[in-house]
């Protein structure tokens, strides 16, 4: 967790194989969960551009994209 009530997952990633097992929801229950008994009243999660396969699991948790970070 990092300063000012502010918490970050870097990302949730489940092989292909194992998708649909319910791993992935456990996951981010289980992280978010950790958060709030942390006091994270923000939370971001980072995504790579490109990876519009995981936008939709992580709408279903009330995330959405807010800010692009360039990078070179």
């Amino acid at each position: 967790m990092t300063g000012g009530n502010r918490g970050e997952l870097d990302s949730i990633f489940v092989l292909q194989d194992y998708r649909g097992y319910g791993i992935g929801q456990e996951l981010m229950t289980l992280s978010l969960d950790w958060l709030k008994t942390n006091s994270a009243k923000t939370i971001a999660i980072s995504v790579l551009f490109g990876n519009d396969e995981a936008l939709p699991f992580y709408e279903k948790f009330g995330f959405y994209p807010r800010t692009y970070v360039l990078t070179k």
